[in-house]
């Protein structure tokens, strides 16, 4: 039987953003910052892990412990904190995500699914799981949530484009070729 739900959703929203000096996540894109987007993309129960942000009084916001852990500590705190065993598991600065991604993804049933960029990168922040429980001491996002038997599935496109660089959000936002 094929999964056509989430149950929730664990966004990171954490991170220095080192390369953008400033709080990438409330960068736009389409006049709508690139966190909201990715919490629209949800369209479920949403917990974001990292620093409140005004305006999502949508989500439950969870920290990460100790703050600035990394992914696998933040992946950990959010799915503590999910609803449900079918979650999301997204970086927030995902400006093309797509609900149907997401949907397609947790089609894959258990354990879960990842993403695979066009260049055959996994995209370990961009993924569906099932039953997953991360461990905090876990020192990257791959560490986190790779199991045994996950799915890895090519998405062709924009989806898997994040901002991490000016160039990038450039890019997200039609001023720069792909």
């Amino acid at each position: 039987m094929a999964i056509t739900r989430l149950d929730g959703a664990v966004v990171l929203a954490g991170g220095a953003s080192r390369r953008m000096g400033h709080d990438k996540l409330l960068d736009e894109v389409g006049g709508v910052t690139l966190l909201r987007r990715v919490v629209a993309a949800c369209a479920c129960p949403v917990v974001c892990v990292g620093a409140r942000r005004p305006g999502f009084d949508d989500v439950s916001w969870v920290q990460e412990e100790p703050p600035g852990g990394g992914p696998g500590a933040a992946i950990a705190a959010g799915l503590a904190a999910a609803r449900g065993p079918v979650v999301a598991v997204v970086a927030g600065d995902l400006p093309h995500l797509t609900r149907e991604l997401l949907l397609e993804l947790a089609s894959y049933g258990p354990p879960g699914a990842v993403a695979v960029d066009d260049e055959g990168r996994e995209q370990w922040l961009l993924g569906v799981h099932h039953g997953l429980a991360a461990d905090p001491s876990a020192r990257s996002a791959r560490a986190a949530v790779e199991r045994p038997g996950l799915v890895r599935v090519r998405v062709a496109g924009r989806a898997t484009w994040d901002c991490d660089t000016p160039a990038d959000l450039a890019r997200a936002r039609g001023e720069e070729p792909a």
